[in-house]
């Protein structure tokens, strides 16, 4: 029997990939006013608050925005995502978890290499997998050399 969870906020995520996050910052000396987007809704609406905190890494929009000085290298090393379906609560019952990570060299993004990867994981091949996404992105070793102009800060 399945049963329902309360969610643990009742706000939705804010993990949104850096290309999508198109905020409008607006800062003066009183405060900061971001524009956001209601995903459910639809609707724009505006945010007024004394600072801002963006913290969206190496290719930051709220750093770029700003126009803070960043060093550093991009792409040092390689990460994959792999996400699917699959009944998991026989091989993972003893270590449940929400992420699981795999360690290993990159190997090509196709669904056979994704299968295997999560059949690695899994511990079995036994298990009905379909992988329903597949994503490469690259880890930076950026920071910025200053933090901040006004009311705006990034925490890289």
């Amino acid at each position: 029997m399945r049963t329902s969870r309360l969610p643990a906020s009742p706000a939705l995520n804010c993990d949104i990939p850096q290309n999508y996050l198109e905020p409008i910052l607006v800062q003066d000396a009183d405060g900061v006013t971001t524009t956001v987007l209601d995903r459910v809704t639809g609707i724009q609406y505006q945010i007024r608050s004394k600072y801002l905190i963006g913290a969206d890494g190496a290719r930051s929009k709220v750093a770029k925005d700003i126009d803070l000085p960043l060093e550093g290298q991009m792409d040092i090393a390689g990460s994959m995502h792999i996400t699917f379906k699959a009944d998991l609560a026989s091989p993972v019952e003893h270590r449940s978890s929400v992420l699981y990570w795999v360690i290993q060299p990159a190997p090509e993004v196709d669904e056979a290499a994704a299968k295997e990867i999560v059949y690695q994981l899994l511990g079995t091949r036994e298990l009905d997998v379909e992988i329903t996404g597949t994503s490469l992105w690259g880890d930076n070793e950026m920071y910025a050399t200053r933090l901040q102009p006004g009311r705006v800060l990034s925490a890289e």
